[in-house]
C-alpha cells in the first residue's frame, strides 16, 4: 500500500479490513483458508517517480497487488512498474480522464469516477435544482482542474453563468491550505 505521510487512518482502516477479512468477521469473504497481509511505504503524494521507486520496492516483497497513491499524477509512476510486470494495481482516487484509455495500463483498477463523469453529476444536480448560476470551488490539483474544466464547457453549452471559480491549495502532504480568501471571493461575487 503506497500512502502519504500522514495517512495513518487509512493505514489503520486498510489493517482493520485485513483483520476482519483473517478472522472471518466478514461473511461475504472467504478465502479459503489464505491469510492476507499488506506491507505500507511512504510515497510522495504527487511524485510519479517516487511511486515509481516504492512500487518497485513493494514488489520485490512479492506482493500480489498495490495499493495506491491516492493521486493521477503519482498513479502513473506505480503503474509503470505495475503494467510491466503485470501486477494488479488499485488506485483509490485517481480520476485522470486519460488513465482509462491508455493501452499501457490494462492492470489498473480505479475506484472513484473520472473528473469529467463527476463534473456531468455536478451538472445534472444543479440543471434537477433549475440552477442556472454558478460558483465553483476546487482544488488546484490535476483532478480539480479537469473537474473544473469540463464543468465550465457544460455550463457554456447550457448557457449557465460562472459567477465565481475558485482554486484552493493542498500542501505536499496533501492537507488542505486555508480556503477563506477564496470563499471571500466567491461570497463578493
Amino acid at each position: 500500500v503506497l500512502l502519504p505521510v500522514g495517512y495513518s487512518r487509512i493505514e489503520r482502516a486498510v489493517q482493520l479490513a485485513i483483520d476482519m477479512i483473517n478472522a472471518n468477521e466478514l461473511n461475504q469473504v472467504n478465502l479459503n483458508g489464505s491469510k492476507l497481509s499488506a506491507s505500507f511505504h511512504v510515497s510522495d503524494l504527487y511524485s510519479p517517480y517516487d511511486n515509481f521507486q516504492k512500487a518497485c520496492k513493494a514488489m520485490k516483497e512479492q506482493v500480489v497487488a498495490i495499493i495506491g497513491p491516492m493521486l493521477s499524477g503519482a498513479t502513473f509512476g506505480a503503474q509503470i512498474a505495475c503494467s510491466k510486470l503485470h501486477m494488479p494495481h488499485i488506485t483509490p482516487s485517481a480520476s485522470d480522464i486519460s488513465l482509462p484509455y491508455s493501452p499501457n495500463y490494462n492492470y489498473l483498477l480505479r475506484i472513484s469516477p473520472i473528473s469529467e463523469i463527476e463534473s456531468y453529476a455536478i451538472a445534472a444536480f444543479a440543471e434537477y435544482y433549475g440552477w442556472n448560476k454558478l460558483a465553483i470551488l476546487a482544488s488546484n490539483t490535476n483532478f480539480g482542474i479537469n473537474t473544473l474544466s469540463k464543468l465550465r464547457e457544460i455550463a457554456s453549452n447550457k448557457s449557465w453563468k460562472i459567477l465565481a471559480f475558485e482554486l484552493f491549495n493542498i500542501d505536499e502532504d496533501g492537507k488542505l491550505l486555508s480556503i477563506e480568501r477564496n470563499l471571500q471571493k466567491i461570497k463578493s461575487s
